[in-house]
């Protein structure tokens, strides 16, 4: 999903006809990359799931930081969320929260007597879990008596930003926003606004480059239920197969 966030909003933003196509060319997606920052308790190595940066010549800027955790500890997500923003000074952190039911137990191994053999098994299971999200779109996705993925219990998506331009690294913000988008398996993202009621242009553009403050705060309207069912189903998916080949073995 981080490559599908920050995809969303860098395609949002090279629509807009208020900005040049060199500024366009100059938007830039990082996937997970590891920063040094020294805290009050030393020196600290951290990383981003992924961010959207924007290139002036030879210096990078990091404006927007994606964490996205899946039964991962909210506190950790917070955290990491908060060491972008506050650490990095990214304009915006963007959080989202994934909590997935229980798997049961652990599967047992399947061998095969080809390698052939078990990708026509991955293959088969793969159309399998397709057809079944039509009956049940966030799960829990199954085969052969085994839980792949288990049933989405609850995705919330964030928004962080610093109030204090001098905060320390370490601070724990708190969300500026906060949308429950899936609930017990159902989609209650109903509200949800597709720019988070916040995200607007020059979070994704450092600001002088833009002519204006009307184009500054134009909306980038990224989130749909549409764009969000399919990729979010995609990595459902993808990550049941995963767990399915991580399971087979070939006889050689």
């Amino acid at each position: 999903m981080v490559g599908a966030l920050v995809s969303s909003i860098s395609d949002e933003v090279k629509v807009n006809s208020g900005i040049s196509s060199e500024i366009r060319r100059n938007l830039r997606y990082d996937s997970e990359n590891k920063s040094n920052r020294y805290t009050s308790r030393g020196l600290t190595t951290r990383a981003w799931d992924g961010a959207l940066q924007y290139r002036e010549g030879s210096r990078l800027t990091l404006m927007i930081a994606v964490e996205v955790g899946v039964s991962q500890s909210y506190d950790s997500l917070q955290a990491a969320i908060s060491w972008s923003v506050c650490a990095l000074h990214c304009r915006l952190g963007l959080a989202m929260s994934i909590s997935e039911g229980s798997r049961g137990e652990t599967p047992p191994m399947r061998y095969y007597a080809s390698i052939e053999e078990a990708e026509a098994a991955a293959e088969q299971s793969e159309s399998d879990f397709q057809r079944q999200l039509l009956q049940h779109p966030y799960g829990p996705l199954e085969r052969y008596g085994v839980t792949w993925f288990g049933k989405v219990r609850k995705v919330i998506l964030e928004t962080y930003r610093r109030e204090d331009e001098n905060c320390l690294p370490e601070t724990l913000l708190e969300p500026s926003q906060s949308f429950t988008v899936v609930e017990n398996g159902e989609y209650v993202g109903h509200n949800v606004s597709p720019n988070l009621r916040e995200l607007v242009l020059k979070d994704c553009i450092p600001s002088h480059l833009l002519s204006g403050r009307d184009i500054r705060a134009t909306p980038v309207n990224f989130f749909y239920r549409e764009w969000f069912e399919s990729e979010f189903q995609a990595s459902m998916v993808s990550t049941a197969i995963v767990r399915v080949r991580n399971y087979g073995r070939h006889i050689p």
